[in-house]
């Protein structure tokens, strides 16, 4: 009986005494035979498990940028269209709307994960209550991906930066940023605890009377 659309675990071998040159003979032993419904499952709970590390890094980013600008701080922008709209209390704020868009897609990404790794235990490896999940979140996940690689590259390439403010904030604390400088400094010269004593006093006297 011919066969048009031959199953992945056969193939053609050809052979001297066999009259059909193109027989069908099935591989000894096919890998996703060998393991079930979960062996393709857990590929895909792999590359989703891969873009969740990646967009959770990405909302890294995206947290510290939205920090960054929080008006307190102010050291740094997101690129404000011309046409963009602000704050629809307040028009002339300008919130991190894209970075807080990018966090809340790293969340779907690490819940879709999620998902995935719950397909992978099935019933005797013959149900297929993974199928209609899968046809979700894998196209879902990789097309969000490919939306936050874009956004936040767009970001990071025309991020509007205050080196003044960074100066500014830095002089606030009455160079307690710059300790572990000078701590890096003498633990090569001396053992590490010996300039802790040093140094402990040092930013608490120059650091309290900003704070009152």
């Amino acid at each position: 009986m011919p066969i048009d659309h031959p199953s992945p675990s056969v193939h053609h071998e050809k052979r001297g005494d066999d009259p059909d040159p193109r027989r069908l003979v099935p591989y000894p032993i096919h890998v996703e035979i060998a393991q079930g419904r979960e062996g393709p499952s857990a590929h895909l709970a792999g590359y989703l498990g891969a873009l969740a590390i990646l967009g959770s890094s990405m909302d890294r980013f995206a947290t510290e940028i939205r920090h960054l600008a929080r008006t307190e701080v102010g050291e740094v922008e997101e690129p404000f269209g011309k046409q963009q709209k602000g704050s629809s209390a307040m028009p002339r704020k300008r919130n991190p709307i894209t970075c807080e868009r990018v966090s809340g897609m790293a969340r779907l990404l690490r819940g879709n994960l999620v998902a995935a790794l719950e397909n992978m235990p099935l019933w005797h490896e013959r149900d297929i209550s993974h199928s209609s999940v899968e046809r979700v979140i894998g196209p879902d996940s990789t097309i969000l991906i490919d939306f936050m690689l874009h956004r936040l590259g767009n970001i990071v390439q025309n991020l509007v930066v205050y080196p003044e403010r960074m100066l500014e904030n830095l002089r606030k604390t009455g160079g307690l940023s710059q300790v572990i400088i000078i701590w890096m400094s003498l633990v090569t010269v001396s053992r590490r605890l010996r300039p802790w004593r040093i140094l402990l006093p040092i930013p608490v006297r120059n650091f309290l009377p900003v704070r009152l």
